[in-house]
């Protein structure tokens, strides 16, 4: 009898293990996404003459809840010598990366360079509007000798979600932001989804624990 009861046990253990772990799984927020934009192919138009403009990066990353507008797939020269993170994400004048979807990111992080050493204006975005306005390092009309820094890390944070991020080169230039190794992750604060199959799923076997659980006794 005390063997039988311990194989009991055993077998509570094993649903009681498997419960938890796809609990967990529903309820561990999403992973961050992580965008070097080395996964677009670089086709351009003509091989012999491209162009800054031949790639167009707008709902590439949909899937990820990342929306472009303004932006052009950028590549480093040469290739070979940048074969880790040879591509990136290269503003016009004006550029915006917007968040869709009902979880909106808590914090991005992101390298912020420019073609001609001068400073680039980014603005952080929220549901209930305007969060924050960063002025990178590099030449401005109020400071034109303020030292250049490529691939400057750039990361900001807001507990109540970020929507959107625009960008804009200084002295309104064509040549814009560039922009590179983006990482985002969902916030925990906004909603969630409706239980779906999975979490009914995990309530019977619950269910089935405590049943055995009882029998047990």
């Amino acid at each position: 009898m005390r063997i039988k009861n311990i194989t009991y046990s055993l077998v509570h253990l094993k649903y009681a293990a498997l419960f938890f772990l796809m609990v967990f799984a529903l309820i561990n927020p999403a992973r961050a996404a992580i965008i070097t934009f080395d996964d677009i192919p670089y086709i351009p138009v003509d091989p012999e003459w491209p162009q800054f403009s031949d790639v167009v990066v707008t709902d590439q990353y949909l899937s990820q809840g990342l929306l472009i507008q303004g932006a052009y797939l950028g590549r480093r020269y040469p290739v070979e010598d940048n074969l880790a993170n040879p591509q990136f994400l290269s503003g016009w004048n004006f550029m915006r990366m917007t968040f869709v979807g009902d979880r909106l990111p808590n914090y991005v992080t992101m390298t912020v360079s420019s073609v001609f050493d001068y400073a680039n204006i980014i603005n952080f975005y929220g549901p209930d509007g305007h969060l924050f306005k960063m002025i990178t390092s590099g030449s401005t009309g109020i400071e034109p000798n303020k030292p250049y820094r490529a691939d400057q890390p750039i990361s900001f944070t807001s507990t109540t979600g970020i929507s959107e991020i625009t960008f804009e080169g200084y002295y309104g230039s064509r040549w814009g932001t560039l922009v590179d190794n983006l990482k985002f992750k969902p916030s925990s604060r906004t909603t969630v989804p409706e239980p779906g199959l999975l979490l009914l799923f995990c309530l019977g076997i619950g269910v089935l624990v405590l049943s055995r659980c009882r029998r047990c006794d």
